[in-house]
């Protein structure tokens, strides 16, 4: 054996650093090192050599600077079944990945330590935009403070709360508040927006009586300052104006108005009532003096000034005494959001801990890929999740039992029953049970597994297991429990908050 320039190498598995060796008369390659080493495939093609380099620097990252290596290659990612099966190979090597946190995670996949936070613009929902704003605005006292800085955009919301990202209530409550919250700050940005509109008015209106005035009417603050106009306005003119009168739907020149008032329900307690009515433009003859017209211009702007004062000063609603129960929301979203797992399947692509992680009889690493990637191995164990059964008839009359499962990465595969095993287990492979199965890998081109033979060689009858308590290739695992939610109570949030009620 002599050494020999690496030509291209292809990982199956977990990698470390390796020797490349061949036969110095023949023309078959070998890879020796250490027991971690897994196996590899060899190319001759030349054009690899660019890949081999690639290979070389993943596998030295890999085997010296894990934490890094995963954070970068999980940046990289944009599939979420990779993403899953990154997070679990990342376990493997002791490298822990933390659920999306609303103070911690940044835009992309981000190491913290030996940590990697699954990052903002990684969530299904949750865009670049929305993901760099919300960074920027870090940390976040409560879900309140994240609703007055950063916003009520729904489309961010949701997955935020289906993540859990808040504790202050559960997702459902927050939720009805947050569409609460949005209701009263509208109505508060609203009436400053007519105020507004209304100065703008009574500038215009300022600048009609006094048209050579080079200021404008929200630069006088008092009554008095006024009195300098009083000598120049105070008399009587016969002008020709053009009022709008109310009127009916049917009169001529009639335009609709969309008239807001308030109304005092009781003390303290306003509710708006929106009505059409209709005005029409009447031109007449009148007495009018301008500074009669300056002081009503005065009085409508001061009672305008006085309302939105007392609307400024209404405070947007608190949390602590929000009544969840008086707010409704559509069936289906306040299931979805009282589920993390369909939350986290529906936002990250998968389950965080899957139901096979759950059971104390989960072993870990036993999936399709690893079995897959076993040259010698024809059949292995795999922990599913039966997701579903069929019976299937084949072309030539033959019946048997077809199994849809997936693995502990959410990898999906199909898996083929015999009849005769099927009176054995056919009962087990319902959906929703986890299981240890043998298989034997797929062969000639097919993709479908099958469930190991009860025969030893090619003489039927010849069975390795007689009685069903013996057979070890199909073994029921437990159900876990799972995952308790905790929120936070009004004293944990006032405390942590150094707040009062």
């Amino acid at each position: 054996m002599k050494k020999c320039k690496i030509i291209s190498v292809k990982s199956l598995g977990k990698q470390d650093t390796f020797n490349l060796t061949m036969k110095a008369d023949q023309h078959n390659y070998a890879v020796s090192g250490s027991q971690d080493v897994d196996k590899f495939i060899i190319s001759r093609n030349s054009h690899a050599v660019a890949y081999t380099y690639i290979s070389a620097w993943l596998l030295y990252l890999k085997a010296h600077y894990p934490p890094e290596f995963y954070a970068a290659i999980l940046s990289c990612e944009t599939l979420s079944e990779k993403i899953k099966e990154y997070k679990m190979e990342a376990k493997i090597h002791g490298i822990e990945m933390e659920r999306l946190d609303i103070n911690k995670s940044k835009e992309n996949f981000d190491l913290q330590g030996d940590t990697i936070y699954f990052g903002l613009s990684n969530v299904k929902g949750i865009g670049e935009g929305p993901a760099k704003r919300i960074v920027e605005g870090q940390p976040y006292k409560s879900f309140e403070d994240f609703l007055d800085r950063f916003g009520t955009d729904a489309s961010v919301l949701k997955p935020l709360l289906g993540l859990r990202c808040f504790k202050d209530r559960d997702p459902v409550t927050l939720w009805k508040f947050s569409e609460h919250y949005k209701n009263c700050k509208k109505k508060i940005e609203d009436k400053k927006k007519r105020y507004l509109a209304s100065l703008e008015k009574y500038n215009n209106e300022f600048k009609r009586i006094l048209p050579n005035e080079s200021r404008s009417f929200s630069e006088f603050e008092k009554l008095e300052q006024l009195e300098e106009f009083k000598d120049q306005l105070d008399h009587d003119e016969i002008v020709e104006k053009i009022q709008e009168k109310q009127c009916l739907e049917t009169d001529e020149g009639a335009e609709p108005r969309r008239i807001i008032t308030e109304v005092d329900v009781e003390e303290g307690v306003q509710i708006e009532l929106e009505e059409e009515k209709f005005y029409r433009k009447v031109k007449t003859k009148a007495k009018y003096n301008r500074w009669v017209a300056l002081n009503k211009l005065w009085k409508k702007r001061q009672l305008n000034f006085e309302k939105y004062s007392n609307n400024i000063n209404q405070t947007l609603p608190r949390l602590y005494n929000f009544n969840a129960e008086k707010y409704e929301i559509s069936e289906d979203l306040a299931k979805d959001l009282s589920d993390l797992v369909v939350c986290e399947e529906k936002y990250y692509g998968f389950a965080w801990v899957h139901e096979l992680e759950k059971s104390p009889d989960y072993k870990g690493n036993l999936t399709f890929d690893v079995l897959k990637s076993e040259i010698d191995t024809i059949c292995g164990p795999v922990e599913i999740k039966v997701t579903k059964s069929m019976e299937i008839k084949s072309k030539k009359g033959t019946i048997y039992h077809q199994v849809i499962a997936e693995d502990v990465t959410g990898e999906v595969a199909k898996i083929n029953v015999w009849e005769e095993d099927w009176n054995w287990w056919g009962s087990t492979f319902t959906p929703g049970a986890l299981l240890r199965v043998r298989l034997q890998v797929p062969s000639g081109g097919f993709s479908t597994y099958t469930l190991e033979p009860n025969q030893i060689g090619f003489k039927r009858g010849n069975k390795k297991y007689k009685f069903k308590d013996d057979d070890i290739r199909v073994i029921v695992y437990k159900k876990g429990e799972d995952e308790k939610e905790k929120f936070l109570t009004d004293e944990e949030i006032f405390e942590q908050l150094n707040l009062e009620k």
